[in-house]
This record gives C-alpha cells, structure tokens and sequence, in this order.
C-alpha cells in the first residue's frame, strides 16, 4: 500500500518503496480473511499480527514487544 507512490512524493526513490535489498523496508503480515474489500479488511485489522519485519529483521509471534 505504501511503495513507489509515496516514495516518489518524498523524493525517497532510491531509499524507499520497493522491497530489494539497500531499500528500506518495514513489513507487516496479517492473514487475509477473504473480505470483499482487502482495504477495509487490513483497516479494520486489531489483533496481533504473525510476524513482522522492522529495519530489515523478522520479529515473529507476538510482536507487540510484550
């Protein structure tokens, strides 16, 4: 959702906005329930999430840090 877009609008094409190694890039992964409207699924989304990826390492389970 957020990539090559905003990326341009910051003047960021370099740094941000894909995923490749030397761009940075912050990853979520939530399991996709098979809602009509993914938008408004990943909106409505509140519970924890499997794994995440934060300044290029994997943190799995609960994420949340507690």
């Amino acid at each position: 959702m957020v990539t090559v877009n905003p990326a341009r609008a910051l003047r960021q094409e370099k740094a941000l906005g894909k995923i490749r190694p030397s761009i940075y890039a912050d990853l979520v992964s939530i399991p996709y329930r098979g809602a009509a409207n993914l938008f408004e699924e990943i909106l409505a989304f509140d519970r924890p999430v499997n794994w995440l990826m934060v300044g290029g390492k994997i943190w799995e389970g609960d994420a949340s840090g507690r």
